[in-house]
């Protein structure tokens, strides 16, 4: 066939939409994986930062708040592709924004007492020994040999107080002799704020950049067909 033109490139759609169906095939398998990627990496960030003891985030105690996150990737398709982060730990919403606490039944909330010598109501982890129940119940349960009540400090604090044979002090109006000493089991508030202090929303935030790079670097991957 003649022609007076010396030099044609042509330009057809064909492998055009063939890249493109190859893309549809595969992108979402590619994205799913990105997904999973930034889901592990930016778990193990956050962990790191700020539930590992660090200056920032939260002191750990008994693991259980490190262990109650988790991601889930979601959906097969480009439209219904959903990365979701979640804690099963019912006070990480308050340790996350912050939370006023107010008692409902009781007339106050009791509060383990803890001076980093004296703390009869936590074990070595921080954990409260004697459960969810009532105080009035599980105290005498718990300590039998101890006799408890509610008073107020020398600072006007409210306590609930315990005395045993074995802890005595000086009797200031018979120094000759020895009185029972009246040791704190539990701070008595009428409320107590939480400050916001987990970061995690904002971990994530300082993340999305990582994610962004790990979505392009798949479709990237996806359209030059590798």
């Amino acid at each position: 066939m003649s022609s007076d033109r010396d030099l044609e490139i042509t330009i057809a759609t064909k492998q055009f939409a063939e890249t493109l169906q190859r893309m549809e095939r595969a992108l979402p398998h590619k994205l799913h994986q990105g997904f999973e990627s930034f889901g592990r990496a930016a778990l193990y960030k956050f962990v790191t930062q700020r539930l590992s003891g660090g200056v920032r985030g939260v002191k750990p105690r008994t693991g259980n708040l490190r262990r109650s996150f988790s991601f889930r990737v979601a959906g097969s398709a480009l439209a219904n592709m959903t990365l979701s982060f979640y804690s099963t730990a019912p006070y990480a919403m308050s340790l996350e924004f912050g939370a006023t606490i107010k008692p409902v039944r009781a007339g106050a909330l009791a509060i383990p007492f803890d001076d980093g010598k004296w703390r009869p109501t936590l074990t070595a982890a921080g954990v409260h020994r004697l459960g969810a129940g009532r105080l009035r119940d599980a105290l005498p349960a718990y300590f039998p040999d101890w006799n408890f009540w509610a008073g107020k400090s020398r600072e006007g604090n409210s306590f609930i107080f315990g005395s045993h044979p074995n802890y005595t002090e000086q009797d200031p109006k018979h120094p000759d002799r020895q009185r029972r000493k009246a040791m704190p089991f539990y701070h008595l508030k009428q409320k107590v704020v939480i400050p916001p202090q987990l970061g995690f929303v904002q971990s994530l935030e300082d993340s999305f950049t990582a994610l962004h790079e790990r979505l392009a670097q798949g479709a990237q991957g996806v359209f030059d067909g590798r």
